[in-house]
């Protein structure tokens, strides 16, 4: 499956090399341009369909999707499990459940379904967030490329987990090198 996944991240063109400045600060050689998994809905589609046995292992009635990623991954997970999706905002540094899709849905199970785990700080904000109100099943996520295992109090499950390196700038070798490193987006910051 792992092969079947790096095939559809590549010719999406997803995967990239390079020296990246991730959202969490951290550089990295690999960087995941998640939102062009957006520009061609059937490699969502796709990789949702491979993972529906994973995500089939959760007993879920709706799908939460943090802004802005995961509202996709979310509505493809939710489509194609006949589920109600609804999503997170963020608000200042947390996420909130905002439209009145707290009222809507409150206390029923519900999974979270996202783009792509590094550090688990803003998904361990969205569990927690939606603890306050439905019984949070489990967190599914298209890629993970976290370092070590990330505790969310609910069990996470990856489609594509690989082992990357990621560095704190002051210990990045890429740096030495001398490299450009490259903000997500395209910008140049050295």
């Amino acid at each position: 499956m792992t092969e079947k996944i790096e095939k559809i991240l590549e010719k999406a063109n997803i995967l990239l090399r390079g020296h990246f400045l991730l959202t969490s600060g951290l550089h990295s050689d690999i960087y995941f341009e998640k939102f062009r998994i957006f520009q061609f809905p059937w490699y969502l589609e796709e990789l949702v369909k491979t993972g529906k046995e994973l995500i089939g292992r959760f007993d879920f009635d709706y799908v939460a999707g943090p802004e802005k990623g995961g509202f996709f991954i979310a509505y493809e997970v939710a489509k194609q499990f006949h589920k109600t999706a609804f999503y997170l905002e963020k608000k200042e540094d947390n996420f909130v459940i905002k439209r009145n899709f707290d009222k809507i849905v409150e206390g029923k199970k519900v999974i979270v379904a996202d783009d792509v785990l590094t550090t688990g700080h803003s998904l361990s904000k969205v569990v927690n967030e939606l603890k306050k109100n439905f019984s949070v099943q489990g967190v599914f996520v298209i890629i993970d490329r976290s370092e070590k295992e990330i505790d969310l109090g609910v069990p996470v499950i990856s489609l594509y987990k690989r082992e990357f390196r990621n560095y704190k700038p002051e210990n990045c070798p890429l740096c030495e090198k001398n490299i450009p490193l490259i903000r997500p987006g395209g910008k140049r910051l050295s």
